[in-house]
């Protein structure tokens, strides 16, 4: 990924180069492969080059067009090059036709409306010095993230939040409401969708144009998920060729590399799916996939289980270079330091550490990009929730009652716990729901965290009763299938601070489930796709016949992305023990955080990863994430250092 900045001065004063220099210097890590600054006046941009796509060999950024008075900064990729190219009637063989040369050339042709006509991930900085006007963009998942900074005379953007703060008028504050929203109950998360950690820093939603002059501050959300929307197909077999056309193109824009190309393989339905499409196509072009799965080490004697025998299907694919990777000197918490500076959040999965591993092996293959199965669960992996309920209602008991008897066979589940979480919970009010929730939710997560309460009274007490109200309209369910799917899709678009990274910057991961017209296609197909036979995910099961094995397409278990967690875990958390020990009993950083709790939670042994037990739930979710709040709050200078 790319990086890019830029500074635009609204009462037209010129922009200090030194300013602009600060920022670049603090986005240095993400574009090592080419710098550049192009300063108009009182309006400059800046750009660190990451490249990726063959084109972006040959970009040069900021591109400064005096003629159209436009100024264009992008950290892109298109996935919609070639209908662009010929709308715009312009000559496919020509190298020059870079990303950002399309975004250009469509932005003089259409305008703002630009946005109806894009197709990737992407951020986007134009400035129109005819109107004297700045446009940002962002792509409808969010996946390439942009933070501004605003005063009556100043407005600043970044990829990073550290390039907002390089420049030293900027002070680096802790956002303590936002803080202690998150912290009373973490769904509250997905409800601000500007927000950051940092006071006075906000961050680009997904699907986002804004639009900034001297004047005014505009900004809408661009595109919604049309759940009205409703496609059919004469038979299954139309659907599968349908589906499998569009996954192919999902998957085939994302390889788009002038670089290897690596696949994440847990041997569970999506990360297979995404790494058996690309081999096709990486096959036909002569070129092999490189795979990374996450297993036990020869040898291990422990109670981990992997999955090496669904992996191992793919020894056949005469197209896939497997790797797999088992580094026993990583856990949850290392690198701690390196990942709070690189992600600028507490909030990160306490398997960062695999993510990690990959990107270092991935650069030992020069390769740059990763392909990840994730966010299967908005389109061809949704679970079908609440269509079993919309059967009930539609009258349909035949088929309700087949569903229902073939479920119970295929998932080993007794029939009154289906009726019970499956046709019943949807049934009732939001309200009642939560009687009903899961064991382990985010609500219990947050209940559990060790965190002063007068804290969360204090900074947010106010306004929890409104949030919980709206979280509960987005985590539980309705008898609406489509509904239930536009949930985790939106909440990915709402949530701009659990942004995905690693902490290593050397590769980018891309994910085909989010393709825009995957979404569109599969929240649009009916019901019986997405659940039938007793199967759920359904629709990426049958999506994938002839090209999955039917042992991984009809499997109905899967084992922890991380095999080993809890052996990890275990050796690793007297490391986390010593540093929550250390925090003296005056040390300001008590305001937020009850160590006492936290060294209790820590103590925990682990005996697997299936969190079969409250106790290692917490020792899976919430004991590290407190010891990464810890960490995050030490930046700040009222948190910095430890009291005597």
């Amino acid at each position: 990924m790319s990086a890019i900045c830029g500074i635009v001065n609204l009462n037209g004063e010129p922009v200090d180069p030194s300013m602009m220099e600060h920022m670049m210097t603090a986005l240095t890590h993400l574009g090592p492969d080419d710098s550049r600054i192009v300063i108009d006046g009182a309006v400059a941009f800046g750009h660190q080059m990451f490249f990726i796509t063959p084109d972006s060999l040959l970009e040069k950024l900021p591109f400064h067009n005096t003629d159209s008075q436009l100024m264009i900064t992008t950290d892109i990729r298109l996935d919609n090059r070639d209908e662009l190219i010929s709308t715009l009637c312009l000559a496919p063989s020509n190298l020059s036709l870079t990303d950002s040369f399309l975004v250009l050339k469509a932005y003089e042709k259409w305008g703002a409306s630009i946005v109806d006509h894009l197709l990737g991930d992407y951020s986007i900085a134009i400035w129109d010095g005819g109107k004297r006007e700045l446009v940002l963009i962002t792509d409808v998942m969010g996946m390439r993230p942009l933070f501004y900074y605003r005063t009556d005379k100043q407005f600043i953007f970044s990829t990073e939040i550290k390039g907002i703060h390089a420049i030293a008028s900027i002070p680096k504050q802790l956002n303590k409401k936002v803080l202690a929203m998150h912290l009373a109950d973490m769904a509250t998360l997905f409800l601000l969708p500007e927000a950051t950690f940092f006071q006075n820093i906000l961050a680009m939603p997904a699907a986002s144009i804004m639009r900034v002059n001297s004047n005014t501050i505009q900004s809408h959300r661009y595109w919604i998920p049309d759940v009205q929307r409703k496609i059919q197909f004469k038979n299954e077999d139309d659907w599968i060729e349908a589906f499998q056309e569009l996954f192919f193109r999902a998957v085939d824009s994302r390889l788009r590399s002038a670089f290897p190309v690596v696949s994440l393989l847990s041997g569970g339905l999506d990360s297979s799916s995404v790494s058996a499409t690309a081999a096709q196509i990486l096959k036909k072009r002569g070129k092999y996939l490189h795979t990374f799965s996450a297993v036990l080490p020869e040898g291990y004697q422990g109670t981990g289980i992997d999955e090496r025998h669904y992996i191992n299907c793919f020894k056949t694919y005469d197209s896939i270079n497997m790797h797999y990777l088992s580094n026993q000197n990583s856990g949850p918490f290392d690198n701690l330091e390196r990942l709070i500076w690189s992600g600028e959040t507490p909030l990160f999965t306490s398997r960062h550490y695999l993510y990690t591993d990959f990107s270092r092996h991935a650069e030992s293959l020069k390769a740059r990009l990763v392909l990840d199965g994730c966010y299967g669960e908005m389109g061809p992996s949704f679970h079908g929730d609440g269509y079993l309920a919309e059967l009930l209602l539609k009258g349909r008991f035949f088929r309700l009652s087949k569903e229902i008897f073939l479920k119970s066979r295929v998932e080993k589940r007794r029939i009154l716990g289906i009726l019970k979480r499956e046709i019943l919970k949807p049934l009732l009010p939001l309200s009642l729901q939560a009687r009903l929730a899961p064991r382990f939710d985010l609500n219990q997560m947050s209940q559990n965290l060790a965190v002063q309460n007068e804290f969360i009274d204090k900074w947010a007490g106010n306004q929890l009763h409104d949030l919980y109200k709206e979280a509960n309209s987005i985590f539980y369910q309705t008898a609406n299938h489509r509904k239930n799917q536009i949930g985790p899709f939106d909440r990915k678009m709402r949530c701009r601070m659990v942004s995905a990274f690693t902490g290593y910057e050397k590769t980018v991961f891309c994910f085909p489930f989010a393709d825009r017209r995957i979404v569109e296609f599969c929240l649009a197909s009916p019901g019986w796709m997405k659940i039938r036979n007793g199967y759920k995910r359904y629709m990426i099961r049958s999506g994938m016949k002839s090209i999955l094995p039917d042992g991984i397409r009809w499997r109905t278990s899967k084992e922890p992305f991380s095999p080993d967690y809890h052996d990890r875990y275990n050796r690793q958390k007297r490391k986390a023990e010593e540093l929550m020990s250390k925090i003296k009993k005056n040390d300001p950083i008590r305001e937020i955080i009850d160590v006492e709790k936290g060294l209790n939670q820590l103590g925990v042994i682990m005996r697997n990863n299936r969190c079969s037990t409250p106790q290692e739930f917490s020792a899976m979710h919430v004991a590290p994430a407190i010891v990464y709040l810890s960490q995050f709050l030490r930046q700040f200078d009222e948190y910095r250092n430890e009291v005597v």
